[in-house]
């Protein structure tokens, strides 16, 4: 018994077909290119050339946008806020300031302080994608999928060509549901970058969802083949293996994700599901103990340990679990299903 996508939704709805937000940050969001090349007598703001050409960046304020060895998230909040204290830069330039104070404050978990300084850099410069780039990540982060899309709207429409801004739009609209929408983002992705894991992982979940299970599979596969090391297409490709009744195939992919990233707790939980399924009931709540250890408040991963305690017949155990889950999440019905029938003694189905 457990749920489709494994284990239900978490806040935020992040299920396991769709190990979105672990996976989103791809490469598409989160993950800062190196720092920017100079280009000219102007170098690009957070990495990115400014799109007026008349918007200059002074020397002075690179310490504050730039990202690189000696500038932590901390040296860089303070240098912007001393700059803004200026009052002496233009509405544009004080917006890209905003804008890398807002990702300093992101990366120092002040995601409230992020939000509220990405709002003043569109109310400065309303025409700001990377703005509305970095204010969607934030969205989906939290799981306001509506607002992300309606913020990689604004983006895509100043910057259509960008699989930087098409790869999360595809994957907050596959978490709404809007799948057509999805795919002709995924499927333009892979046209602008068809060499890349990340497009093609992508268009592999997009694909999954509408059940074309046969062409995801196809695209997790050569995602995989031209980044061995990139684990976003192998938890993907176990997740439809899995889907599909595949549970050593799913394996396989998950002990190469676990070797990659030995300290992902989401890794452990699907592994553990994934032990659940073949039936290494041991092997499935060592991987379950670690996804609880690492995930405290991860419904799921106590909601998992309680069906494997449950199939151990360790029933008080499994039933200490259901109770946690509830607790972290009482607005899923399948925890609580799962409870009921935990505290009544009753067969669950499966176990």
């Amino acid at each position: 018994m457990h749920d489709r996508h494994g284990a239900g939704m978490a806040p935020g709805g992040c299920g396991l077909r769709a190990a979105l937000w672990l996976v989103v940050v791809l490469v598409a969001g989160c993950t800062t290119p190196p720092p920017s090349a100079q280009i000219g007598a102007e170098r690009s703001g957070l990495n990115l050339i400014p799109r007026d050409a008349h918007v200059g960046i002074p020397a002075e304020l690179w310490p504050c946008l730039e990202h690189g060895p000696g500038n932590a998230p901390a040296i860089r909040e303070a240098a912007c806020t001393e700059r803004l204290g200026t009052a002496a830069y233009s509405q544009p330039v004080n917006g890209y300031l905003l804008v890398a104070r807002g990702l300093a404050r992101q990366s120092l978990g002040d995601e409230p302080g992020a939000l509220r300084d990405l709002d003043e850099a569109l109310r400065r410069a309303p025409d700001m994608e990377i703005a509305y780039r970095y204010r969607g990540e934030l969205h989906f982060k939290a799981g306001r999928m509506a607002e992300a899309v309606a913020d990689y709207d604004r983006a895509v429409a100043r910057l259509p060509a960008s699989t930087a801004l098409l790869v999360p739009r595809a994957l907050a609209l596959t978490r709404i549901g809007q799948l057509e929408r999805a795919m002709a983002d995924a499927e333009a992705a892979v046209v602008l970058d068809p060499r890349s894991a990340t497009t093609l992982t992508t268009r592999g979940i997009v694909g999954a969802r509408l059940n074309r299970h046969a062409a995801a599979m196809r695209d997790f596969d050569a995602a995989i083949a031209l980044a061995p090391d990139d684990v976003a297409g192998r938890v993907e490709r176990a997740a439809l293996r899995l889907e599909r009744g595949d549970a050593a195939g799913a394996l396989g992919d998950l002990d190469a994700a676990v070797r990659l990233a030995p300290r992902n707790g989401g890794f452990r939980l699907r592994r553990g599901i994934a032990h659940g399924a073949a039936g290494n009931l041991t092997a499935a709540l060592a991987d379950l103990d670690l996804a609880v250890a690492a995930g405290p408040r991860d419904a799921r991963a106590f909601h998992q340990r309680a069906i494997v305690q449950a199939r151990r017949g360790s029933r008080a155990q499994a039933l200490a679990d259901a109770e946690e889950a509830v607790r972290l999440e009482p607005s899923s019905a399948v925890y609580g299903e799962t409870r009921r029938l935990l505290r009544s003694g009753a067969a669950m189905p499966g176990v």
